[in-house]
């Protein structure tokens, strides 16, 4: 009931038995760390792994804007992926923390191999491949891209901005791009030069005219979309 309650599973009921075992798992590992008054590092270290490779098995519906990116990314050198695909992996590296990871900066039970690990153990081999795809993608090097860059699109609502950078980190990753995006300027030429038109296109996917003729976000940007939190704490 657990796994139908938070989505779709990626392929098959072994996947789907996988995501509701690793949360019943969860539940114990936060029951036993409260009883035995187990400490925050200890907890998420425990915890961290089960919790992501639930996330992972279900995942989220992928927007229109993961389609426009996936278009971006398309070039002669670049993986071939489709909206879904690219909504997955934008997934994938907010689930794992993955732009921490690889700065060395990653906290307690933040360990990306060790959850497609896991997954080979519980998972369908199918699903497990394709999650040690992914991982081998997100891993590959990538640009240093700063939040205050992300003015050079003054469109972009504030709540999506940490979105806006998990796709950017996605795009440069599928088409091996890894020249900086730190400043404003740096992020402008990048979008004007290497994706023309994103922009244009990403503005149209984000809003429609309301009632009053003026633009409002359309229902799927309205609110925050980050990665999964963790649920609270059984008691």
């Amino acid at each position: 009931a657990d796994a139908e309650a938070a989505g779709a599973p990626l392929d098959g009921d072994a996947d789907a038995l996988a995501a509701a075992t690793t949360e019943r798992c969860r539940v114990e590992v936060v029951k036993a760390c409260l009883g035995l008054c187990a400490s925050n590092e200890m907890r998420k270290s425990a915890e961290g792994p089960l919790f992501c490779l639930n996330a992972l098995l279900l995942p989220p519906p992928s927007q229109g804007q993961h389609g426009l990116f996936a278009a971006a990314a398309a070039d002669a050198d670049a993986d071939a992926v489709d909206q879904h695909e690219f909504g997955f992996l934008v997934h994938m590296w907010e689930t794992l923390n993955m732009d921490k990871n690889l700065l060395g900066r990653r906290e307690p039970g933040q360990l990306p191999a060790f959850v497609v690990a896991l997954a080979r153990t519980h998972c369908m081999r199918e699903t497990a491949d394709v999650l040690s795809r992914r991982l081998e993608l997100l891993s590959r090097p990538g640009p240093a891209i700063s939040g205050n860059a992300l003015d050079a699109i003054p469109t972009l609502p504030k709540h999506m901005r940490r979105a806006a950078l998990s796709n950017l980190h996605v795009l440069c990753r599928l088409r091996r791009l890894t020249e900086p995006l730190l400043s404003t300027s740096q992020l402008a030429d990048f979008l004007e030069n290497r994706c023309p038109g994103l922009v244009a296109q990403l503005e149209q996917e984000w809003y429609e005219t309301g009632a009053d003729g003026k633009p409002q976000l359309r229902h799927p940007y309205m609110t925050s979309k980050p990665g999964p939190k963790r649920k609270k704490q059984a008691k």
